[in-house]
């Protein structure tokens, strides 16, 4: 995100009325004359008010959106504790892994790195990733599976509200 530049309250008057003089149709040569300020400085003016108009409801969006993902990223945190839970009860009762939950167990990881990605986006911290493509990949699956087992459910479930 570019960095907002201060503008002072008088400026952003002038803007405001330099904006509404140009929706009439005023010429820049004219607005300029009517403020006292040059022809450049008006035209200016009202590419900054624009931006204004423009800034507001996007930043009201952008707050929106990483509420949403905040949100999105705690429900599939309950869901993949409740899963964890699941898999690691069946593993010590002797039963095999329930496919179906693994899968479920995987699709949830992969929609929270999805959630990731995007909620560095919107923080403006999304540069981009060097992946070592010498790495075996099945062996990385494996590790981290196994490290997800072995994880308490109850980790994934922080500042979840319990289910009534």
């Amino acid at each position: 995100m570019a960095k907002q530049k201060h503008i002072s309250k008088k400026r952003r008057e002038r803007m405001a009325k330099v904006l509404n003089q140009r929706e009439q149709g005023l010429t820049y040569e004219r607005i300029a004359e009517e403020h006292g300020i040059s022809r450049p400085q008006a035209y200016r003016d009202v590419q900054d008010a624009l931006k204004e108009i423009t800034r507001e409801p996007a930043e009201a969006v952008r707050t929106i959106e990483i509420r949403r993902c905040e949100e999105q990223h705690l429900r599939l945190n309950a869901e993949l504790g409740r899963l964890l839970r699941n898999l690691n009860a069946s593993t010590k009762a002797g039963v095999s892994l329930d496919l179906r939950t693994v899968d479920q167990v995987r699709r949830i990881i992969e929609t929270q790195d999805k959630i990731g990605r995007t909620r560095q986006r919107l923080y403006g911290i999304d540069t981009g990733i060097v992946v070592d493509a010498s790495v075996d990949v099945t062996a990385s699956i494996r590790d981290a599976f196994q490290t997800i087992m072995e994880a308490d459910p109850s980790e994934f479930e922080e500042g979840i509200e319990p289910e009534t």
